[in-house]
């Protein structure tokens, strides 16, 4: 409006002479009140405004930095989520997942084809496909970037998940299995699949997820932390910075410690997640 009105009435001199006494401070605080910082770079950039370019305060980037705590590379799909949402990643991994020796890799290639794999994660995908060549069994999965690795791997994919997490699909599998075998490959810090019926249910370890050292400092770099699971919540602890969670699982992890996450993933999956925290960022 107030360029508008210069414009109307021809103004030709420095801004200052409709703002008599004012600072180059008490400008840039008025402008930033009034949410003009497009506007301001139009009109410095105009040459009868060029003066007030040495009187404007550089503006601060309002990039959103956002902590990636997975155990991934720096391009891995949560970093790669979030840098689609035009958010800024800092990397810094506060878990780490390594695979056990002697895992039960015998017992999944003695699945029958009326059997059932439980596959709760796309590093289990990962591991249990590079281990056997068995693709015999029925799979079941937690969510749709867990199906799509699933299927791109050879397994045939029966059953998702419908709230993508691992105890609704044990509770789908029961309606669905009175009898056979369910193996379950898990994370150490995964619980123990009980057995139902006549249904025979293994859960070995798969691989261990522990705490890994990590950066501390990093607070100091972030505005938001990214959390896709209660081991990486615990990881962490309590700080004093906002946490988005992918899912419900992860967020009663926070809720443990006594936090409440600035927002959740409406589905437990990394563009959900980076859509949740980029929208909480515009508010």
């Amino acid at each position: 409006v107030t360029l508008l009105w210069l414009h109307s009435h021809r103004w030709t001199a420095t801004p200052f002479h409709f703002m008599p006494n004012c600072s180059a401070k008490t400008v840039n605080a008025w402008l930033r009140a009034w949410r003009a910082e497009a506007i301001l770079a139009a009109w410095v950039s105009a040459s009868r405004f060029a003066c007030l370019a040495n009187w404007v305060e550089p503006q601060r980037s309002l990039s959103v930095n956002v902590w990636a705590t997975r155990d991934e590379t720096s391009d891995g799909p949560l970093c790669v989520a979030l840098r689609g949402a035009g958010l800024e990643v800092v990397h810094e991994p506060v878990i780490r997942r390594s695979v056990v020796d002697g895992w039960d890799v015998d017992g999944v290639s003695s699945l029958g084809p009326t059997d059932w794999l439980v596959l709760t994660s796309v590093f289990a995908i990962e591991v249990v496909a590079s281990a056997t060549q068995s693709r015999t069994p029925c799979v079941a999965v937690v969510g749709d970037r867990s199906r799509a690795a699933a299927s791109g791997a050879g397994f045939r994919v029966e059953l998702v998940a419908t709230d993508g997490g691992a105890a609704s699909l044990f509770a789908e599998l029961r309606d669905r299995v009175s009898s056979g075998s369910v193996c379950y490959p898990r994370s150490s810090l995964a619980k123990v699949a009980p057995p139902w019926g006549d249904v025979k249910v293994r859960s070995p370890v798969l691989y261990k997820t522990t705490s890994r050292v990590f950066d501390r400092s990093v607070v100091d770099r972030i505005d938001v932390v990214a959390v896709t699971s209660p081991s990486a919540v615990r990881a962490i602890g309590r700080i004093d910075r906002p946490f988005a969670s992918i899912g419900p699982t992860t967020t009663a992890a926070l809720t443990e410690l006594g936090v409440l996450p600035c927002v959740e993933a409406s589905t437990p999956t990394f563009d959900a997640l980076a859509g949740a925290i980029s929208g909480y960022s515009t508010e």
